[in-house]
């Protein structure tokens, strides 16, 4: 597989990606919700356009939500090498070339554009990242007009009778460079391209603009969108502390995927609504959210600290025996998964972009954690007997996921003593921060009530 079969079916590239679909869907995350599958046209010469958040980790929510061997455009200086582009084009990513690469790469665009309608007409589907470079933010930046130049360049070849279809797509994570988080993926209703033609051949400029316009509006609800800059990191905790009573007053069916997002939308429109209606109001419920958040930072606690009383003494001894307990249990699984776990966490926190952390930890342990396994096995094969190595390959999903409940549990209680620490400490300080919470919940809900 390589430049110029690209979008021809590869056996080979199916059995890689059944394999690194499975750990992306079921290990790496916890959960991977997906939504509306039934927007995604059959049999269509579809573009894929997600929103950029979290670098390859965007590209494989979209691979592996569907079936499709889909092909994704990158940019062109992760090319350079020979090796590298090989290992590439198997991977089903073709370069871009842009004018920071160079005036003179731009005329490679040209066979690029070319293969690009290969991949449309084979039915394969093409990924672009209409904003262009990812940003840890959760709002949608301006678009770029590559997909709609491609989608109508693609169009005038074939005498506009391809009928290209735009599906926006939102993408949604609990954490960006956490293990075991839910990711949330949802396919909005497509745009025909063919909407856009007769414009496009009056004034090719006016229909860019046009359909690049249609599709940032497309996919504003298919995500968290907090446009306000100012009080973008206000806005972020006030979707953690208004969630549940969002979820109760509306009423939502739970504070879980899909359910959560359509929540915090409501949360993220009212507060816009409050700020044109009532600017004193909305002045108020910032002053009190920024004293929140000072507080918050000051002392390295969450919002999630204070939904609860810090347990008491007695339940947290109990608790601690509970997990001396459970250690033997859990220890199996921790000797397993240790060295594979710390090696993804240390390599992925060498690089500077923290975007970059959980594509880097995703591909990491993807090698490491299986060829660890494999060591086990063989150990067990070879030190007592290919029976118990057989029962050992069973049990090691179980095994896994008691290790990673007990770590769970186990940091939850070292949260829980510094909070009862804390508490007994710093009683005013828990009576504040329980005051300035309850003021931006009444505040907020009797906003939320009318």
């Amino acid at each position: 597989m390589g430049f110029h079969n690209i979008e021809k079916a590869s056996f080979r590239y199916k059995t890689l990606k059944l394999f690194a679909g499975l750990w992306h869907n079921h290990v790496y995350y916890k959960k991977v919700v997906v939504e509306g599958r039934e927007n995604i046209p059959e049999n269509g010469h579809l573009i894929f356009t997600p929103n950029h958040q979290n670098a390859l980790n965007d590209a494989l929510a979209v691979l592996f939500a569907i079936r499709n061997q889909l092909v994704f455009l990158a940019r062109s200086d992760i090319f350079k090498k020979d090796f590298i582009a090989s290992i590439l084009y198997f991977l089903k990513i073709l370069p871009i070339y842009r004018i920071r690469d160079g005036y003179d790469t731009l005329k490679k665009n040209e066979l690029i554009f070319k293969k690009t309608v290969d991949v449309i007409n084979n039915h394969n589907g093409l990924v672009i990242l209409p904003e262009g470079n990812h940003s840890g933010f959760k709002r949608l930046r301006p678009l770029k007009k590559g997909f709609a130049r491609i989608a109508f360049q693609a169009e005038e070849a074939n005498d506009f009778k391809l009928g290209i279809q735009v599906v926006p797509v939102g993408i949604e994570y609990e954490h960006y460079q956490n293990f075991r988080t839910t990711l949330f993926i949802q396919f909005g209703k497509p745009i025909a391209v063919a909407d856009y033609v007769e414009e496009y051949q009056e004034d090719a400029a006016i229909a860019i603009n046009h359909i690049k316009s249609d599709l940032s509006e497309a996919m504003k609800p298919l995500i968290i969108n907090i446009e306000d800059k100012e009080h973008y990191e206000l806005y972020s905790l006030l979707t953690e502390v208004l969630l549940e009573s969002m979820v109760t007053l509306k009423p939502f069916k739970n504070n879980k995927q899909p359910h959560k997002i359509k929540a915090q939308q409501a949360i993220i429109e009212q507060l816009n609504n409050l700020q044109e209606t009532d600017s004193k109001q909305f002045s108020e419920v910032m002053d009190k959210t920024a004293s929140y958040k000072e507080l918050l930072d000051k002392h390295q606690l969450m919002d999630s600290d204070m939904k609860k009383k810090p347990t008491g003494l007695f339940l947290l001894l109990l608790a601690s025996l509970g997990r001396i307990w459970g250690f033997a249990a859990a220890l199996p699984g921790i000797l397993i998964n240790l060295l594979p776990f710390q090696l993804s966490v240390r390599v992925s926190g060498k690089i500077k972009d923290p975007q970059f952390q959980s594509s880097i930890k995703y591909v990491v342990s993807l090698l490491i954690f299986p060829l660890t396994y494999l060591l086990f096995i063989a150990g067990v094969w070879i030190g007592l007997s290919w029976q118990a190595a057989i029962i050992f390959v069973a049990s090691i999903p179980l095994l896994s996921l008691i290790s990673w409940r007990y770590v769970k549990c186990y940091r939850s209680l070292v949260r829980n003593w510094q909070l009862h620490q804390l508490f007994k400490r710093e009683i005013t300080l828990f009576n504040k921060l329980s005051q300035l919470r309850s003021e931006l919940l009444n505040t907020m809900e009797s906003h939320f009530s009318r």
